[in-house]
């Protein structure tokens, strides 16, 4: 013998909702191949107030007739069986079930939020199709009566959990699967099996928590279930349009692609139904959003997201613009580094070429930096670096481009100017430096004196940029032979 589960237990209780007799014989006429008008009127018409509802729903703005309804069977006409069926189960159950034994549960909010579900369930459904709109209504309205089950089974302890995770259906979840064994999800799927609700409706209930985990067949219905649970808190105020895009979007979107404008004018036109619906079933509407209220929140919402994700391609260039310049910049003088000045070299060089104009290069390297880091230590020579760059940054034109190529090594690319420019240059970058005084941290003072090497490139040669540099260096080393702190012309061209 099979031990029963605590599900099992649970559902044998005689504590938990039950379908009144004309319901159980409404959804038995569906269960038929064929059934007519007139054997849904005779099962209606055996309950006067049921029958009052189903036609002022006929004639309710839901559907907008210019003739109304004036008898039940007129009403199932308007209406269509599938309708009748999902109202005549939902007027049935709300009314046996709005007052219910537990002191500490709100019986009525608790409906107006299935209400507010099934309209939105409805609208989604017309919006994407997959699933019959009077259908999903159903299963809005339902998909929560695990929660009304358990509160009728366990006066005791299920309220105080209910009031504890504040709304959060995952939360209550977690807590009911700790203190039950089973969540609202399971026991409401296992009911509506028991009612003999279409199996979609069953499916959507068991898996609408987490549709990810349901079977490939069941997802789309345990997803519009789950959306339609995620916009009845929207409209009811539990959560705004942030949660709404969350998800309500997120959980549409995967299947049905709906765009942030469609979610929000499918939750402004389930609003508007809502209304109506829960005047039908004698509910407050007081609490609900509007229409209009939801699409201006709506765009207030994208207005704000816009101007987040305007932000955030800001904030991401500044980050990129910074990760370029420290992937191009000498970390201890703010200089280019050697894979800037090789790519700036190349692009002026193709410039130059094109365009028929010059352009000059300094080789620059500080004398004898070596006896000053042997004789103040590293962190002085390291000032000393600072400073050179300082005044090679500072005596430059706005095109040209000053690179720290090593230790002690500078370049300096000079686009557009000749020899004697490149030269004058060269000659007053090397008196600034000479002249400078540089004070270490403990007060010492020291000068320092530079050598200057200068190559120009003349339209028409051929010369490639690592044979610039090269006679740069050369010019450079005769500097350094010459006696250092001097600048020495190459004068090598193409016509050399």
């Amino acid at each position: 013998m099979v031990k029963p589960t605590k599900l099992d237990t649970v559902l044998a209780s005689n504590r938990l909702p039950s379908l009144p007799a004309v319901a159980r014989q409404v959804i038995a006429l569906g269960e038929r191949e064929t059934v007519t008008v007139d054997e849904f009127t005779t099962i209606l018409s055996a309950d006067p107030a049921l029958a009052a509802r189903v036609v002022k729903t006929a004639n309710s703005a839901l559907y907008a007739r210019s003739f109304p309804a004036r008898t039940i069977r007129e009403a199932v006409l308007v209406l269509g069986l599938r309708s009748v069926r999902a109202l005549a189960l939902g007027f049935s159950l709300v009314r046996t079930s709005r007052r219910g034994s537990t002191r500490f549960f709100d019986y009525e909010r608790f409906w107006e939020r299935c209400v507010d579900a099934a309209c939105v369930a409805r609208t989604l459904a017309t919006v994407v199709g997959h699933w019959h709109g009077e259908e999903a209504f159903l299963g809005g309205l339902v998909h929560e009566i695990g929660v009304l089950a358990l509160a009728e089974y366990d006066a005791q302890q299920f309220p105080r959990i209910f009031a504890e995770v504040s709304g959060s259906r995952s939360r209550l979840s977690e807590a009911e699967r700790e203190a039950y064994g089973f969540d609202h999800a399971a026991l409401g799927a296992a009911l509506c099996e028991r009612w003999a609700l279409p199996a979609e409706v069953v499916a959507a209930v068991r898996w609408h928590l987490d549709p990810d985990t349901s079977p490939v067949h069941d997802r789309p219905y345990a997803r519009m279930l789950g959306a339609s649970s995620a916009g009845a808190d929207v409209l009811t105020g539990q959560a705004g349009l942030s949660e709404l895009h969350e998800a309500f979007w997120n959980l549409c979107d995967p299947l049905w692609h709906l765009s942030r404008e469609a979610a929000d004018r499918v939750l402004a036109r389930a609003a508007t139904d809502a209304t109506a619906t829960r005047a039908l079933f004698d509910l407050r509407a007081s609490s609900l959003r509007s229409a209009a209220g939801i699409l201006s929140m709506a765009n207030e919402q994208l207005v704000r997201l816009s101007l987040e994700t305007e932000a955030e391609t800001i904030h991401l260039g500044a980050e990129n613009q910074e990760l370029r310049r420290a992937a191009t910049t000498d970390p201890l003088t703010g200089a280019a580094n050697r894979r800037r000045c090789d790519e700036f070299l190349e692009e002026r060089l193709q410039a130059a070429t094109q365009t028929g104009k010059t352009l000059s290069l300094l080789a620059i390297d500080i004398d004898e930096l070596k006896r000053i880091n042997d004789g103040f230590g590293h962190q002085v020579g390291d000032l000393a670096v600072e400073r050179v760059a300082e005044i090679l940054l500072g005596g430059i034109r706005q095109a040209d481009l000053v690179a720290r190529v090593g230790g002690d090594e500078f370049v300096v690319v000079l686009p557009d100017a000749g020899r004697p420019q490149a030269i004058e240059i060269a000659e007053r970058l090397r008196r600034t430096i000479a002249t400078s005084v540089i004070r270490s941290n403990s007060g010492d003072e020291f000068a320092v004196t530079v050598s200057v090497g200068v190559a120009v490139y003349l339209a028409g040669s051929r010369q490639t940029a690592s044979q610039l540099v090269r006679a740069a260096d050369v010019a450079l080393y005769a500097a350094k032979r010459a006696g250092r702190n001097r600048a020495v012309d190459a004068a090598w061209d193409a016509a050399a």
